[in-house]
């Protein structure tokens, strides 16, 4: 194990997350990690049974898809000697041997399970060095916890060593026909669909409006009248059902609409030509541009 440590070192891993990482390598698809869920089952019943660290492996097949199937997990013989690491060396040699004695293929063991008890599931430098160990084309680490969170790893060796990180596990379920016929039913029987409703799912109309903005409001309980102290939405304007009338931003002890004012009114009609002026001893008269004769406005 410390062979092929050594020999490709962590400088030599090309790590990858998701499917593009800058100076990395780019992925045309990721492999989907896939578990049924009996197997999935057994693996967080593992974590949550036992209050030190424990460890496993687990078999998979190849999909045509590039996808792999984690078909089986194994509890092997570990010793636990310190509570935060186990040694499945010898457990993992004997399962080998039990799945070659039955006819089964030893070679499929490619994935590896541990435990991180109550710590977050991160991997450590002790983990990668324990998955580097093993022998294969490929490897699939799992670490998990007692709060059902996980961590997924696929490690390549061929044709370079290679380390995708942050892989999902996706749970192999399908929904069986008969509870797909019941549901149906009961949606033809409980669900009446209207014509707004159908003009709304189809054309987007009939939409409630949306909600504006409100300053510093904290939405009350419509039932209880008791304040919730955390508002997610705070600075949002409350529905108009349970809420208060809307404030002004500018003045919010004030109504939004201006107070009603009698309108000023009309000027009296001007007519084109005013009274005279007098400047300079000359008589000027006001009048608009159109329609001068050509003799006013001149010397008397």
């Amino acid at each position: 194990m410390s062979a092929w440590h050594d020999r490709f070192s962590k400088k030599l891993w090309c790590d990858v997350a998701g499917s593009v990482r800058k100076g990395g390598v780019k992925l045309a698809r990721v492999p989907r990690i896939i578990i049924p869920p009996r197997e999935f089952a057994r693996l967080q019943s593992f974590i949550d049974q036992y209050d030190r660290e424990i460890a496993g492996l687990g078999s998979v097949i190849e999909l045509d898809n590039g996808d792999l199937f984690i078909e089986k997990i194994f509890l092997v013989e570990q010793s636990d000697n310190t509570g935060v690491h186990v040694d499945i060396s010898d457990g993992a040699v004997k399962l080998m041997t039990e799945m070659d004695a039955r006819g089964e293929s030893p070679e499929r063991l490619r994935c590896r399970w541990h435990s991180h008890v109550h710590m977050e599931s991160i991997f450590s430098d002790v983990d990668e060095k324990a998955a580097t160990g093993f022998g294969g084309d490929y490897l699939i680490d799992i670490v998990g916890n007692k709060r059902g969170e996980f961590d997924v790893r696929l490690y390549f060796r061929k044709p370079i060593p290679m380390r995708i990180d942050n892989l999902p596990l996706y749970l192999d379920y399908v929904i069986p026909s008969d509870v797909r016929d019941e549901v149906k039913a009961e949606i033809r029987t409980f669900v009446k669909q209207t014509v707004l409703g159908a003009a709304r799912r189809i054309f987007g109309v009939g939409e409630p409006p949306r909600m504006g903005l409100y300053e510093e409001y904290n939405q009350s309980s419509p039932t209880t009248g008791a304040t919730n102290p955390y508002v997610p939405y705070r600075g949002l304007e409350p529905p108009r059902k349970f809420g208060e009338p809307k404030k002004s931003l500018v003045a919010p002890a004030s109504d939004v609409q201006a107070p009603k004012t009698e309108p000023a009114p009309l000027p009296p009609p001007v007519d084109k030509i005013t009274e005279p002026v007098v400047e300079n001893s000359l008589i000027v008269a006001q009048t608009t541009d159109e329609n001068v004769p050509e003799d006013e406005g001149k010397e008397v």
